[in-house]
């Protein structure tokens, strides 16, 4: 028997014309609709690979800041708060009192000065009384004595000159030989002896007239040591006091508001103790001017960021799904990885400075924030209008910064060349 080359159920269809009038099944309206759809996802993905981006964007924490930046404001002094003149809040001036400190000591030397000035005030006017008293006792005795003197003088002038007479005449009758040279002589000599005692009351009056001044420059030079006494009592007490406003009197040397307050009344406070932190003054005192957001970026990634390049800051008390983001650029990039204690001089916060180094040393990034005078907090949010929020100096921050736009074929081509070992 020939052996069949086809199956006889194959020629038997192949010779029966029992099924040319059947119907062949075309693709449903369904089928065309999903290989439609498979055809735009597929020409989508090759147009998006080539004209599409992909950004690369690194993220960061920080501060929102006045360009102004902020200060400390230190004790140079130890004691405690007896008075504290300002808030968290308030606007201040420089050389502004803020604060005064209670110096038992000083207060103290100072009321000891003052009383030994008011001593030495009282014994003045004391001695001055009891002087003034003894002169005017003194120049009435001396008016008596020199009166007395005075009167002396006068007759000793009178005998002096009754004797000169008598001389004469005594001579004229000696020329004659009525009277001996014995009663002449004896004459001459009582002249001379009344000349000696007009000389020696004279010289009296005089002593008696410097006895008086000397008791009177006594008193003086004696009023004068007091005087001095007090001038330098006052001189010192003057420089105690300017001591104690000085040492008592904690002053702001900057202008800005204060944003922390670390004392309260009754604090005992030393020398560099940190009492607040002052946001500095600006030119400018819009809403929304002269802020910046300055930002920590790990080290690794933070070399990726550059000048000019667009940041997208989110403050933390604003919902970011509502509202978007406020538009940056950036201005300024460190160049190395900064320590907490360059952080702290930054934003002077000593806790929050830590918590930027926690996972190790950042890159320090600045962020101009963009304006916006048709928003209401003169920003420019990513959504039309941004929030009804003033956006103030302090506020914590998130930040992605795009360091970095490829399109995706970009990631396909060495996908490939490394599998296919090209």
């Amino acid at each position: 028997m020939a052996q069949e080359i086809f199956r006889k159920s194959a020629l038997a269809k192949l010779s029966s014309p029992e099924q040319l009038d059947t119907l062949v099944k075309q693709v449903s309206s369904k089928g065309w609709l999903a290989l439609l759809t498979f055809g735009l996802i597929i020409a989508f993905t090759v147009v998006w690979g080539f004209y599409g981006t992909i950004t690369t964007k690194v993220n960061g924490t920080g501060l929102i800041m006045k360009l102004s930046g902020m200060s400390n404001i230190y004790s140079t002094t130890t004691g405690m708060i007896s008075e504290l003149y300002v808030e968290v809040g308030d606007e201040i001036e420089k050389d502004q009192i803020i604060a005064k400190v209670l110096h038992k000591r000083e207060q103290l030397t100072i009321k000891t000065k003052e009383d030994t000035l008011l001593k030495l005030q009282e014994k003045k006017e004391e001695s001055s009384k009891i002087g003034q008293n003894d002169l005017r006792l003194n120049f009435s005795i001396f008016k008596k004595q020199k009166d007395e003197i005075k009167l002396q003088i006068a007759m000793t002038k009178k005998r002096y000159k009754e004797i000169g007479l008598k001389i004469n005449s005594q001579t004229e009758l000696y020329s004659k030989g009525l009277i001996t040279k014995e009663n002449l002589t004896n004459t001459q000599n009582n002249l001379e002896k009344t000349d000696m005692e007009l000389t020696n009351l004279i010289n009296s009056l005089s002593v008696k007239n410097i006895e008086a001044f000397q008791k009177k420059r006594a008193l003086e030079n004696e009023l004068s040591q007091f005087e001095q006494r007090i001038i330098d009592a006052k001189r010192e007490l003057r420089q105690l006091r300017q001591n104690l406003i000085l040492e008592s009197n904690i002053k702001s040397n900057f202008s800005g508001k204060i944003m922390e307050l670390n004392v309260a009344q009754g604090t005992v406070v030393g020398g560099g103790w940190h009492i607040a932190i002052v946001e500095n003054s600006s030119n400018t005192n819009g809403v929304g001017d002269n802020l910046r957001a300055v930002f920590f970026i790990p080290a690794l990634k933070g070399k990726l960021v550059q000048n000019d390049m667009m940041a997208q800051i989110s403050p933390s008390n604003i919902k970011k799904q509502e509202y978007g983001f406020i538009e940056g650029k950036v201005d300024f990039v460190s160049e190395f990885p900064a320590s907490s204690k360059a952080i702290m001089n930054i934003i002077k916060n000593e806790d929050l400075a830590q918590s930027f180094v926690q996972n190790g040393s950042p890159i320090i990034v600045y962020a101009t924030l963009q304006k916006d005078n048709n928003t209401f907090s003169k920003l420019k949010w990513s959504s039309s209008k941004g929030p009804k929020v003033y956006i103030t100096s302090g506020t914590i921050c998130q930040v992605q910064v795009a360091v970095k736009k490829q399109k995706p074929i970009s990631f396909v081509i060495p996908y490939l060349e490394n599998k296919l070992g090209l």
